[in-house]
């Protein structure tokens, strides 16, 4: 069911699986593809990817609807929104379609209010790179972004010019949601189906090397990773009605397997 989850950050346990529930209505909210939640301010924001929406939700810190922000802004527009981040006092929004005066693969930049500042092209020079972004993250004064058609992460720097890729080598799936460790190390979630085997989680070092790799887990690919408060991983499992996928963690300290995998929900 399309709604939002409350978990404990220390355990990744389920302790509100209705926190803020589908409202089905077009008059206030009605989620589709929920993609990600975050906390702006006093206020949570989930955005939507489905292209009847393209639109980021607005809730207070209880889950009651405050607004809506998009498809159309003034200045700019939204379409198929993926990741978002708070990053100083600015939010970074990933978007990849042109609908509603969209920018196409580019960050879109809000202020807390919700007020639209401006946006910069993903994709660098020769258009073989940054087509497809998904998420995105301040790392070392620069921004990573997981990006679908170089299959890895690529840098830029604040000002929105290209600086180059962080991965050594391809991963050949789609890198999805990713997550900074205190350590430097890189989490970042693989998700799609072929070739067989390789999506998953993998931890990549400050060098862009994967040092660790959690392939071939029980659905058909990791959309979303956090690490939790007792050293484990905590992943959103995406594949069809698979009974084994879901949220899960997967312990660091454990075999490098598909059988390192907890189901939680």
């Amino acid at each position: 069911a399309n709604r939002i989850l409350q978990l404990s950050p220390q355990t990744g346990a389920v302790l509100n699986g209705n926190f803020i529930v589908d409202a089905n209505s077009a008059a206030t909210y009605d989620f589709q593809t929920p993609r990600a939640a975050i906390q702006v301010g006093n206020q949570i924001w989930v955005s939507d990817q489905s292209p009847s929406i393209n639109a980021i939700y607005r809730f207070d810190l209880s889950g009651t609807y405050v607004g809506k922000i998009g498809g159309n802004v003034p200045g700019g527009g939204l379409s198929n929104v993926r990741g978002m981040r708070v990053i100083g006092d600015t939010v970074f929004v990933v978007n990849q379609g042109t609908t509603n005066s969209a920018p196409g693969p580019a960050l879109v930049r809000f202020d807390f209010n919700g007020n639209f500042l401006g946006s910069f092209a993903t994709a660098a020079a020769g258009g073989a790179v940054g087509l497809s972004p998904w998420d995105v993250v301040a790392y070392n004064g620069r921004l990573l972004v997981s990006d679908g058609t170089s299959r890895g992460l690529q840098q830029y720097n604040m000002d929105g010019s290209y600086y180059g890729a962080f991965t050594s080598t391809q991963i050949n799936n789609i890198p999805q949601q990713i997550f900074v460790r205190a350590n430097g190390n890189v989490l970042m979630s693989a998700n799609g189906s072929a070739p067989s085997g390789s999506f998953g989680l993998y931890e990549l070092t400050s060098s862009g090397t994967v040092a660790a790799s959690w392939t071939n887990t029980p659905g058909l690919g990791v959309r979303g990773v956090y690490e939790l408060g007792n050293g484990k991983y905590l992943i959103s499992e995406s594949g069809g009605a698979s009974p084994t996928r879901g949220l899960g963690t997967i312990d660091p300290l454990g075999g490098q397997s598909n059988t390192n995998y907890s189901l939680i929900q």
